[in-house]
């Protein structure tokens, strides 16, 4: 009996300890920060000095996320 396409992700999660899905969660981070960091460039060309400085902290806290979830896969 075969098991099923979602039994064997977990059976592999388990055996990787999270770390393909950790890395992905990085990845992701990643892609929002780079995503902040346009907008805040945008606002800065704008002259809304403001919203671009929420939006480097909001590309500065995912960076920080990224970088934990990386650790976390490092140590799976």
């Amino acid at each position: 009996m075969q098991s099923s396409p979602a039994e064997q992700k977990s059976a592999a999660g388990a055996k990787t300890g999270g770390s393909a899905e950790h890395h992905t969660k990085a990845a992701e981070c990643c892609h929002s920060a780079a995503e902040s960091y346009r907008h805040a460039a945008s606002s800065c060309e704008s002259g809304d000095k403001t919203k671009a400085a929420e939006h480097a902290k909001n590309a500065q806290e995912q960076c920080t996320k990224a970088q934990d979830h990386g650790k976390r896969a490092a140590a799976a």
